[in-house]
């Protein structure tokens, strides 16, 4: 399984990739490589040929892969016969991903966290969570088995594996420090390698297709090239949509505005609560103190209602009714009784703009927006050509998978 403690995660993400602590292993086979899909700027011509017979590739960049599962005749032992058998319930089988058969036991402790992280209480969530679990077990088991497809030497996996672990272990301050870390999480040392080493050839497979790495014939295999105009292109998108600004070192500016905010709660009907949310606007308007308003009425008063830069997207986010008085609004104006709901309460807020720090825009020719924004479409296309590879391979695998396990 590749299901890696949120507690490991972080030290994991830091260690050097096997990439980067040796050269990668020479393939002692030559295994076809999965068919590689278009990216959603084709950088050539097979990207554009590949992209008119990909499954799915009209799909948008980012679209999660459907895991395709078949639904054949439940396998032989698929369902355990009872402890007059020998079986347990643990031994029940869940899922079959081609050669591997993963039963109720291998899933449970994955289900567990989870459940845990989540809070589950329900019977809905739980078998939510059970069938979240089913799709990422499907998909990393397809990725790992894809890069043992490739026929890379098992014994140089192996090394990349134990080096792995052995950089872990000094990051958690030597064995006695990983073994209490493992031992919070529930696994051992052992499911810990093995993890790294599934990794580790999905890594491989998908360091293939996108051409970071080299395919079955040793050599790189795509055309990883971001075309200057597809860099303007992406640079006058960032210029035009000023939220996406920080993605290439600007920044889309900042607010500091002053709410009042009416709880509806308080209130026989939600009219009566918008009734008095625009006669607070209009005596607003007319010149009366905001802030004492705000002491007297709204439900935030922290700071008499005034936010300290705030970015634009943030109060988009937080207020969607305001985004056309966030976007054009000028110091000093007050925007309307936004009516604001969630599956907790409803309210009604009214804004009032007292700064507005304009959006810084780098410039094109520096040279280091250039490589932000060529880092940024370089990820977009290799994101986008993993999520459609891993759609073939999962559509010609076989797969098989029992109903979630009932609550109990």
């Amino acid at each position: 399984m590749t299901f890696l403690p949120f507690a490991l995660l972080a030290a994991l993400a830091q260690a050097p990739t096997p990439a980067q602590a040796a050269p990668a292993p020479t393939p002692t086979s030559t295994a076809p490589v999965p068919q590689e899909p278009a990216a959603p700027h084709a950088t050539d011509a097979t990207d554009a040929a590949d992209a008119a017979g990909a499954t799915g590739a009209t799909d948008a960049p980012g679209a999660k892969a459907d895991t395709g599962a078949r639904t054949p005749s439940e396998p032989d032992g698929a369902v355990a016969q009872g402890p007059a058998s020998g079986w347990q319930e643990a031994d029940r089988i869940l899922l079959v991903i081609n050669d591997d058969l993963l039963t109720r036991g291998q899933l449970l402790r994955a289900f567990a966290r989870r459940a845990r992280e989540q809070n589950v209480r329900t019977p809905e969530d739980q078998r939510r969570i059970w069938n979240e679990l089913f799709t990422a077990t499907i998909r990393d088991r397809v990725q790992k088995q894809a890069g043992e497809a490739m026929g890379f030497d098992k014994a140089q996996i192996d090394r990349f594996a134990r080096d792995d672990f052995e950089r872990l272990t000094q990051s958690r301050g030597g064995v006695v420090g990983l073994t209490k870390a493992l031992e919070k999480d529930g696994i051992t040392a052992e499911e810990l390698k093995e993890l790294r080493r599934d990794a580790i050839y999905a890594d491989l497979w998908k360091d293939s297709i996108t051409g970071r790495g080299a395919s079955t014939a040793a050599r790189q295999s795509r055309d990883r090239y971001v075309r200057p105009g597809l860099v303007r292109f992406e640079y006058q998108l960032a210029v035009d949509s000023p939220a996406r600004l920080a993605a290439i070192g600007g920044s889309e500016g900042e607010l500091r505005v002053q709410q009042l905010v009416v709880d509806a709660a308080g209130f026989d009907t939600l009219e009566r609560a918008r009734e008095l949310a625009t006669q607070l606007r209009r005596r607003i308007v007319d010149g009366e103190d905001m802030s004492a308003l705000v002491r007297q009425y709204s439900r935030v008063t922290d700071g008499d209602g005034v936010l300290v830069a705030a970015s634009p997207s943030s109060l988009v986010r937080l207020f969607p009714g305001a985004a056309d008085f966030v976007e054009h609004g000028k110091n000093g104006d007050v925007s309307d009784a936004i009516l604001v709901e969630n599956p907790r309460a409803r309210a009604f807020v009214i804004l009032r703009l007292l700064e507005r720090k304009p959006a810084e825009v780098p410039p094109l020719d520096s040279h280091e927006v250039q490589r932000m924004v060529s880092e940024k479409l370089q990820k977009e296309i290799d994101d986008y050509r993993i999520e459609l590879a891993l759609r073939r391979a999962i559509a010609s695998s076989y797969i098989w998978q029992a109903d979630p396990p009932k609550a109990r």
